[in-house]
Formats: structure tokens, C-alpha cells, sequence
């Protein structure tokens, strides 16, 4: 069970990192409003533990997926920028592979990487992207052990993902 709270930790950290970082009180930071998506299919369930926009957590083997987003209209961060901050709260993060590419006909970061919550090992495969004055994250969160066993599910949610 520590390693589900530990997972919570960090859709927690994913989904406020944003704030601090986007501008001021002058353009405060909101959410997307009508993205269109499935949900994940099962083991996953809607799970509500943090501020994200959704979370979906693996009845089977704890791994979660996760959307979030900031829409502000002044804030414009690279995506590198907003990687690196997003990823700040990994342990011992490792990088394993990032490119660029093309998501929702817009220029997205995609990083694999590896790392520790509260020293409990996760594996997270982090896609960026910006569109229409908004940022969004979308992860999947898992134990390296299982993380190869639920991707395809998180591959067939992106596949289903559109921001307005």
C-alpha cells in the first residue's frame, strides 16, 4: 500500500507544480474545460486523491494515469521548462529517453524516466504539450516491474486524448 501513497504524492506534486511557475495573480492560472478522452479501461478506476484534472489508478497493479492542465494567458514557459519542473520532484531522477514530437497537431515533449517517491522506485512516461493559452501533462505513473504490463492502456487513452 505505501508504494499506491507514494504514487499519490507525486500525481499531487504534477498537479500543483504548474502554479507557482505559470505568472501572476493579475492572469490566475484556471483548467481546460472540454478535452475529450476515454478513460482508461480496466483495472483502471477514477480515483480522486489529488488536483489533477483526472486520475485513473490500476486496480491491479497501483500504476496510475494522469491528466493535468493550467490555462493562463500570459504564461508561456518552454516545454523544457515546464519538464524540468514537473519532474523536480523525483528522486534520484533519471532520464532514460526524451524527444520531441507532435501531439494534438502541437509541438509536445514525451520523457521516460525513472526515479524515487519517498525512496519507493517509479517509472513515468510524462507527455508536455501546449495549446490554446494551456499546458498540459498527461503521465503514466508505475513500479518499473509492472510498468510495461499497463502502457498499452495508457498508449490507447493518449490516442483518445484532444484538448480544445
Amino acid at each position: 500500500m505505501k508504494h499506491l501513497i507514494s504514487i499519490h504524492i507525486l500525481i499531487l506534486f504534477l498537479s500543483t507544480s504548474g502554479c507557482a511557475i505559470l505568472g501572476s495573480n493579475d492572469d490566475p492560472a484556471v483548467k481546460s474545460v472540454n478535452t475529450k478522452f476515454s478513460p482508461p479501461d480496466s483495472p483502471y478506476e477514477k480515483s480522486n486523491v489529488s488536483s489533477a484534472d483526472q486520475v485513473w489508478q490500476s486496480k491491479k497493479t497501483g500504476s496510475t494515469i494522469a491528466v493535468n492542465s493550467m490555462c493562463q494567458k500570459y504564461a508561456d514557459l518552454s516545454l523544457k521548462n515546464l519538464e524540468q519542473n514537473i519532474l523536480t520532484g523525483i528522486e534520484n531522477l533519471k532520464v532514460i529517453e526524451e524527444q520531441d514530437t507532435t501531439f494534438d497537431e502541437r509541438e509536445a515533449s514525451r520523457i521516460l524516466a525513472e526515479g524515487t517517491i519517498d525512496g519507493v522506485p517509479i517509472r513515468i512516461d510524462l507527455l508536455i504539450f501546449k495549446k490554446n493559452n494551456c499546458t498540459y501533462d498527461l503521465a503514466y505513473i508505475s513500479r518499473p516491474q509492472n510498468f510495461t504490463v499497463e502502457k498499452p492502456i495508457f498508449e490507447k487513452f493518449l490516442s483518445n486524448f484532444h484538448a480544445p
